[in-house]
């Protein structure tokens, strides 16, 4: 969800501030998947809503899961055709995990692994990262999927230290309290090494994994 913009349309309409968690709360929380579904906002701006803040900034190409129904990978198209895979996983049963995406490819060409095949194609924005999360969230509940969704990785697509600034912003909106709403020691972020940013992960975000 582009969170800005949902600002912006509440300013713009005069709403009163406590507006803004009463659509934050069951948007991105607990992965309503619908506007017009809040029924403590009124229906005209329910339907202003719809019409101009766009809840995901992807679409689901293709969803494969599991056999035994604890790993869920998603093919989810940025508005640009660009692709990225995500994954929402239960190592143990009933705790739920999404592996999310920073980069459409990779610049890090690491051997073991296939994304560094594809060379890297850009970054992603803030709003691309946790909207995997919120993509999550919603899939969790239309498919009614029992446990808790506690847990985020950084280790999909990308070097997360090589698109610091939008990874940084994306998890001080997963940490915001009025907003996705996760505690730092159930985030962690992978890197392969780039020790300069490191340090100002450690400063900036203390009580998340690295």
């Amino acid at each position: 969800m582009d969170i800005a913009k949902l600002q912006q349309v509440l300013e713009l309409h005069q709403e009163p501030q406590f507006r803004f968690a009463q659509i934050t709360g069951p948007m991105l929380r607990h992965g309503m998947a619908s506007f017009l579904d809040i029924k403590n906002i009124p229906l005209s701006l329910r339907k202003t809503l719809t019409a101009e803040v766009p809840l995901l900034s992807c679409v689901p190409e293709k969803v494969l899961v599991a056999k035994d129904g604890r790993a869920h990978k998603a093919l989810l198209k940025m508005k640009d055709g660009a692709l990225i895979e995500t994954v929402f996983m239960a190592p143990k049963a009933g705790e739920w995990s999404a592996c999310v995406s920073c980069q459409v490819g990779c610049a890090m060409a690491c051997a073991f692994c296939a994304t560094g095949d594809m060379g890297f194609k850009r970054n992603l924005t803030p709003e691309e990262i946790t909207d995997q999360v919120l993509f999550w969230r919603q899939y969790k509940l239309k498919n009614n999927i029992k446990g808790e969704f506690t847990h985020i990785v950084y280790m999909g697509m990308g070097e997360p230290f090589n698109n610091w600034p939008a990874v940084k912003q994306s998890l001080k909106h997963l940490l915001d309290p009025e907003l996705f709403g996760f505690g730092s020691r159930g985030i962690a972020v992978s890197t392969s090494g780039l020790v300069h940013t490191i340090a100002d992960f450690v400063k900036e975000f203390p009580q998340v994994n690295l």
